[in-house]
Formats: structure tokens, sequence, C-alpha cells
């Protein structure tokens, strides 16, 4: 099976999610009652919907001194242009 990423801004609580049922005591994702904690105050922990993950900091491949360092730096720079890519569709750059 394929998987897929959805880009939507992470809702603070139920209230404000467009997952929640049209009644708004069930989460459409997770087929769960919602709580009125979750649903007003903020994000219930089991909440499918994930902040994406930052940037990782990239200081370039100048300067590194091995090839491990060589490495990491470029998994960073990977993991910055994946960031990247997810976040061009989200942000209309397409």
């Amino acid at each position: 099976m394929s998987k897929s990423i959805l880009v939507i801004d992470t809702p603070e609580n139920c209230e404000k999610c467009r997952f929640s049922g049209s009644d708004g005591d069930v989460c459409c994702l997770e087929d769960k009652l919602i709580s009125e904690k979750e649903y007003f105050d903020k994000k219930a922990d089991w909440c499918p919907i994930r902040d994406l993950p930052r940037r990782k900091i990239f200081l370039g491949l100048d300067g590194a001194s091995d090839a491990m360092e060589i490495r990491e730096r470029g998994r960073q720079e990977g993991f910055n242009a994946c960031i990247d890519e997810i976040l061009k569709g989200a942000n209309g750059n397409e």
C-alpha cells in the first residue's frame, strides 16, 4: 500500500479541526469520542495529526573533517530538501 501526506495547518484543538465530526464529539480520523477538554482546550494526545518536523541546521559540506561528518551533513541536506518539497505544494509555490 502506498503512503500519502496531507499538509494542513495543525489545529490547536478538536474544535478547530476539520476532521472532528459534524456534531463535534467524534474524531473522523480515529473514530473516537472527543472529551470536552480535548475539544476546547488542546489537541488530544492520541490525535494522528503530527507537526511537520523542523528543518535541520545545515552547515554545508565545506569544512567537514571526515567521512562520517560528510555523510551526516549530506543526510541533513537531504532531510531539508524533503521538507522543502513537502511544503512546496502547501505554500502554493507549485
